[in-house]
């Protein structure tokens, strides 16, 4: 929509315009200004109507009241202040739904039921809008040291440890991120442990000097000393006039102690 200008406006402009030229630029600005209102209006509007149809009106009320239809249940609710509801990210759910969402219990069903988890790509988003988002939007935010999190029921978890529960309906003992990367969620790349085993994939710690794990320049003698945990205990593998040949004995006592590949990587 626009505003034309009035009937006979270019006429009054060219008289006004001999006499004075400031009256000229005051009716321009003004017609300028009353375009610009009548348009933010229209896109305040069409604004408004797209929030509006996030909730499912059934029918209204009055201005602010109408009865709504839940997208979870598809029941039949009321809302007293319509367009709070559609600021909500719950505002399309019923009291019922809300509260059941809340007080859930982590199950293998009600985690399918409410969030989707893509084995290929490890995401996890929401299947229904809750109070954390809304429907299809990411479930997971940053733990802290590199993990991810979701909300379900009113509480936190790791997202690797719901991918679990969401393929296989159980909670792990610990979970090994094979490629050590703790954000990646794929299913390949997650696996079932104990601390015993986990311990077998570490990164390289960063206060490795030699960048072999398992290798450390051995001070009073100059050369290179090999080592490997077993058991919580460290065992001492020799002594090597090289960096190579002490890499070697560090990699032949990662098969025989059951290493994994990724270890110290």
């Amino acid at each position: 929509m626009s505003v034309g200008k009035p009937s006979g406006y270019r006429s009054a402009l060219l008289l006004l315009e001999r006499e004075d030229d400031d009256i000229v630029r005051y009716l321009d600005e003004s017609l300028r200004l009353i375009q610009g209102m009548v348009g933010y209006t229209i896109h305040r509007s069409s604004r408004m109507n797209q929030r509006i149809s996030m909730v499912k009106v059934k029918k209204k009320i009055n201005r602010n009241e109408a009865v709504c239809i839940c997208t979870r249940c598809s029941k039949d609710y009321t809302v007293k202040y319509i367009h709070d509801a559609n600021k909500s990210p719950v505002g399309d759910l019923c009291l019922t739904c809300k509260r059941a969402i809340a007080d859930m219990a982590v199950t293998k069903d009600n985690v399918r039921a409410h969030l989707n988890y893509d084995e290929l790509t490890g995401s996890l988003s929401y299947r229904h809008t809750t109070i954390s988002g809304k429907a299809g939007e990411s479930a997971t935010k940053e733990h802290g040291a590199g993990y991810l999190k979701t909300r379900l029921g009113g509480k936190d978890y790791l997202v690797h440890r719901i991918a679990f529960m969401y393929m296989e309906g159980r909670f792990p003992d610990q979970v090994d991120h094979i490629d050590h990367n703790r954000s990646n969620n794929v299913w390949s790349n997650l696996r079932d442990v104990n601390n015993k085993v986990n311990s077998k994939n570490h990164s390289k710690s960063e206060a490795n000097t030699t960048g072999i794990t398992g290798v450390a320049v051995h001070k009073p003698t100059g050369k290179y000393r090999a080592y490997i945990g077993k058991d919580y205990k460290q065992i001492h593998l020799g002594l090597f006039e090289t960096l190579a040949e002490a890499k070697e004995a560090r990699d032949e006592a990662n098969k025989v102690y059951t290493y994994h590949s990724n270890h110290g990587v």
